[in-house]
């Protein structure tokens, strides 16, 4: 794992620099660090809480104290998430981003991911959904954050954004 500050460098498993320790192949919970600044603040924030989201909802499954509990938890990250990319969708219209229909594509996908198991659930199968849900968005938010998001984020600083 980087330390704070420290970015990942080629061959250095930076798809990795976000997760802290893993269980049943489950992040406990997903390290904020520098690593994922993207150098926008709105950005950043919104990252943050996603990882705040995630490592609370990973917690409350974690104790098995489930039930509606559990299932907030759940309706928080899903409800953040669509919160979180209908701001970044915005910017890149208005900005004129040349990879925002790949980039909407992936967010799509995520969200029909996410709300399919979401409202799969019933009480019986809440943990179910929790654990299946932390799997996708334990990779999934490091992995895009580093990848897609940077480079929306180079492209948005380039052209201006928040100046």
């Amino acid at each position: 794992m980087l330390a704070q500050g420290d970015r990942p460098g080629p061959g250095t498993g930076s798809e990795d620099c976000a997760r802290g320790a893993v269980s049943r192949g489950v992040p406990l919970r997903i390290v904020w660090n520098d690593a994922l600044s993207l150098g926008i603040t709105e950005i950043d924030h919104d990252h943050q809480r996603l990882c705040m989201l995630y490592s609370e909802l990973r917690s409350l499954m974690k104790s098995s104290r489930g039930g509606e509990m559990l299932q907030q938890a759940l309706s928080d990250l899903v409800e953040y998430t669509q919160t979180h990319f209908a701001r970044e969708e915005t910017w890149m219209r208005e900005y004129h981003y040349p990879g925002t229909v790949a980039h909407v594509f992936e967010h799509r996908t995520l969200t029909n991911k996410v709300l399919s198991l979401y409202e799969a659930q019933t009480s019986d199968t809440t943990t179910r959904v929790a654990v299946e849900t932390l799997h996708l968005m334990g990779a999934w938010i490091p992995q895009h954050i580093l990848g897609t998001d940077q480079r929306m984020s180079a492209y948005l600083q380039k052209v201006g954004f928040g100046q």
